[in-house]
């Protein structure tokens, strides 16, 4: 049974990628067609993501997310229009946090991607990130760059290899219950999707290497399963992504074991969305993330439409929780800090901090949002107001689940 410990190492920068990018020798496709060798870019593990640089119409090498669990390419607007991208069309695009938005479908000529690989035209749709992605990423790049054909990715040795006449041999990996999904509509990547059990219940998850931590289940399994519970330990989660975030908060519990296949996990981290939140998100329960899949080498088979896996030398990467067990709100006018959510069993919770407590001190929302995201062990004293009555509370935040 594979238990989850801490990673905090990765084996390539953004800045060595952006190098390896530009300084790397081009293979034009007509050339790969008659090769039965993959073709191999670079790629990098970091801030939990994974990176890969690609070019545009000569540009200097960008960076782009590599997310598996993306239907299609996105792209910064003002990196389109720099670029003179060609609009082709209007597009309407929604994820984990529901919120719609419309963007121009424009084509992308002479794309090459990792220095490896040259593709005449690539579509993508203009995308505002905001503040929530790294400043550095220029777009998201979908899932058909992994099932487009028979594609592996390695995070221990750093590389996306693509199999364009098929992967020779999988000796080594094993196959997990799994299919590719499949679309009507060919600019809609096909993405990965596996059965799982997670405390003996089955899921249906998709790989999304673009979402941190291990397991998310989204509200209409989190619903049936019964698993979003203030009977158990959990630590309060805002949940987000493209679209933006959940209107209500998450849950992080501890579950007991994780069942993909002949693979088993003890003890993950699994982070749970409120069940009352509507939830039509697609066919699927929920999604594995990259602190899980980085711990496997990944391989797309498209003959059977299977994924193959094999496991690495990196550990699975345990998701960050508050150790103080606590969730913070200011007011709009910025003038109140409130706890909106206390997770039971954590060290606040047990020093007797509720849901509805205004803190006083420290004063400012950033100030108390710093003091409770405190280092493990370190003490943290709260003055708060419940009603009418001010009282002082202390605890040490800690792991508790």
């Amino acid at each position: 049974m594979i238990e989850t410990t801490d990673l905090s190492t990765f084996t390539l920068s953004r800045r060595s990628l952006i190098a390896g990018g530009a300084a790397a020798t081009l293979l034009p496709t007509g050339l790969l067609a008659a090769d039965s060798k993959p073709i191999t870019c670079s790629i990098s593990l970091q801030d939990g993501r994974v990176w890969i640089a690609a070019s545009i119409k000569g540009s200097k090498p960008m960076l782009f997310i590599v997310d598996t669990g993306a239907a299609f390419n996105m792209i910064r607007p003002e990196i389109s229009a720099a670029l003179k991208l060609p609009v082709a069309n209007v597009r309407g695009s929604v994820g984990l946090g529901k919120n719609e938005s419309q963007g121009e479908f424009v084509t992308a000529r002479e794309f090459v991607l990792g220095g490896a690989l040259r593709v005449p035209q690539v579509g993508f749709t203009n995308y505002d990130f905001g503040k929530d992605f790294h400043p550095d990423m220029a777009g998201i790049l979908a899932a058909g760059l992994f099932t487009a054909y028979d594609t592996d990715i390695d995070f221990e040795h750093s590389q996306l290899r693509i199999w364009q006449q098929g992967r020779p041999n999988r000796d080594g990996l094993i196959v997990l219950p799994s299919n590719i999904t499949r679309s009507d509509d060919f600019n809609i990547s096909r993405k990965v999707v596996v059965n799982a059990v997670l405390d003996g219940r089955p899921y249906r998850l998709l790989c999304d290497t673009g979402a941190p931590g291990n397991v998310l289940l989204f509200a209409n399994a989190a619903y049936a399963s019964g698993v979003f519970s203030s009977n158990r330990p959990y630590a309060p989660q805002r949940t987000g992504g493209i679209g933006g975030r959940a209107a209500k908060l998450s849950r992080i519990v501890r579950m007991q074991s994780l069942q993909i296949g002949p693979i088993a996990i003890g003890h993950p981290l699994v982070e749970v969305m409120n069940p009352t939140v509507d939830d039509h998100m697609s066919d699927h329960d929920g999604l594995i993330g990259l602190d899980l899949l980085s711990a496997f080498l990944l391989s797309t088979d498209l003959r059977t439409n299977k994924l193959w896996v094999g496991r690495n030398n990196l550990p699975i990467r345990q998701p960050h929780y508050s150790l103080s067990g606590i969730w913070l709100e200011r007011s709009r006018d910025g003038s109140t800090t409130t706890v909106t959510d206390v997770g039971a069993g954590s060290p606040a919770a047990v020093a007797g901090l509720r849901i509805g407590d205004i803190v006083l001190e420290p004063s400012g929302f950033t100030q108390a949002a710093h003091a409770v995201s405190g280092e493990d062990g370190k003490a943290v004293t709260l003055k708060v107001r419940r009603g009418s009555e001010t009282r002082t509370i202390s605890y040490t935040p800690k792991p508790w689940f």
